[in-house]
């Protein structure tokens, strides 16, 4: 009986949405004007809008610009100051963050990386690189010749004065950078990179002497500038540390390299 009734029950409501829908099949059908305009409203537009319109979400805060508010020092030696930056993050969250600071900055730049390029005679371009043992990382570490710049001085006469020291060659500056920061989430350090032309036929460069400083013991290394990135790939595989910077450099030059032959079609 309870079957019988929910049958009749489900036949009687079938028959009343189908005669409901023919209705509505012979119904004259309502139409309104279109609106020219909202043709060319692109989807993403519109699906923008009525997210916009369903969404109850509170409003993201607006940042700020983050700003520090003092700083103040751990510890100092020598040649370097640990401090404590306090500073506002662009959510406005106070935070702080602990630094290395040079002691020895006079100006507005740390120092000066040197890319020399040796030109004339018969051999190809070459670069001078210079290895010398490094504390921080107890290794062997291969980069381009560079030192601070002396209160007084420009970054070209610095790095006149520093090619000369550590590799023993003569130069002339053809180019020289901005001011970079070498590594900023420790260090306010920074440096400018002068390029240098050196003329190895003359009398000063056939047989250079470096004039290194008390404390400095390097080993100079010149390396055809087309094999830069293989020699530092090299001197990796033999426990030798690799300057970032260097190896960067080196990649871009292969990188340069690789989308001019791809250019030309020649890859």
């Amino acid at each position: 009986m309870h079957r019988h009734c929910r049958s009749s029950s489900l036949a009687r409501t079938w028959s009343t949405l189908r005669a409901r829908i023919r209705r509505l099949q012979h119904a004259s059908p309502v139409t309104s004007p279109i609106d020219a305009t909202a043709v060319n409203v692109p989807l993403r537009f519109i699906a923008t809008k009525s997210h916009r319109a369903m969404s109850t979400a509170t409003p993201a805060p607006e940042l700020q610009e983050p700003h520090i508010l003092r700083k103040s020092v751990i510890a100092s030696a020598n040649w370097v100051s640990l401090k404590k930056i306090e500073w506002v993050d662009p959510r406005g969250v106070a935070r702080s963050w602990e630094t290395a600071e040079r002691t020895t900055r006079s100006g507005d730049c740390d120092a000066v990386a040197i890319l020399a390029l040796l030109k004339g005679g018969s051999k190809p371009t070459e670069t001078v690189l210079t290895l010398q043992y490094r504390p921080p990382v107890d290794k062997l570490c291969v980069e381009l010749p560079a030192g601070l710049i002396d209160k007084g001085e420009t970054a070209e006469e610095a790095a006149v004065r520093e090619l000369k020291e550590e590799t023993g060659y003569h130069g002339n500056v053809v180019r020289t950078t901005g001011i970079q920061v070498n590594d900023p989430g420790l260090t306010n350090a920074n440096m400018k990179l002068c390029i240098l032309d050196v003329d190895r036929t003359l009398p000063d460069n056939r047989h250079p002497v470096a004039t290194p400083e008390d404390g400095e013991f390097i080993d100079r290394r010149l390396v055809p500038v087309r094999e830069l990135l293989a020699k530092l790939e090299a001197f990796q595989q033999e426990g030798l540390a690799v300057d970032a910077r260097l190896m960067h450099l080196a990649i871009g030059l292969n990188l340069s390299g690789f989308l001019t032959d791809t250019a030309d079609g020649s890859s």
